[in-house]
């Protein structure tokens, strides 16, 4: 909250609502399987998990640029630094090549990332991937919204047999890859 009234003031607003502060929660072992099922309860144990900032929208303003947004979440993280112990900004660098985004992408992967967020520091907050936002993999992967879920049957009765997700105003059923846990739940 703390970080949304900041963010908030710094734009001109009196209510931190119009804020939205975009990030992901990440286990600190970043064990993926885990940090779902304790996402599950009721009250999830927050305790081994940080929340990495990217970025932030305003509401109001949407059409404030990233190069602007990021020197107001730097700002916030420059003044907090030795209270803020489950808030990491995620790191931005500067590119001006195909080779530096090479270069970067192979460090993500040797950390264990799966890939980049490009984004123009001189466009405005978008809502989806374009052309000035998209994601650099070494390998294919999709995002898709899943619609339902599919029953198991024989060695799967009575647990997910697939996710069925939209492709293109396409039902398609994925059904691999999952663990008997996983599954269950």
């Amino acid at each position: 909250q703390d970080l949304a009234d900041y963010i908030a003031k710094m734009c001109g607003e009196k209510d931190a609502n119009h804020i939205i502060i975009d990030g992901e929660a990440i286990a600190d072992d970043r064990d993926f399987d885990a940090f779902v099922g304790n996402a599950k309860k009721e009250v999830a144990d927050t305790s081994k998990f940080t929340y990495h900032v990217f970025d932030f929208v305003c509401t109001t303003q949407p059409n404030l640029m990233l190069d602007t947004r990021l020197l107001i979440l730097q700002s916030y993280f420059d003044a907090n630094s030795t209270k803020l112990k489950r808030l990491k900004l995620v790191e931005h660098t500067e590119l001006a090549s195909w080779d530096d985004i090479q270069t970067l992408l192979d460090e993500a992967l040797r950390k264990g990332e799966e890939g980049l967020v490009l984004k123009c520091a001189h466009d405005p907050y978008v809502f989806k991937r374009s052309i000035s936002w998209c994601k650099v993999k070494k390998r294919e992967t999709l995002d898709l919204s899943v619609i339902g879920v599919e029953p198991g049957t024989g060695k799967y009765a009575g647990m997910m047999g697939a996710l069925i997700v939209d492709y293109n105003g396409t039902s398609v059923k994925v059904g691999s890859g999952y663990t008997d846990i996983q599954r269950k739940e």
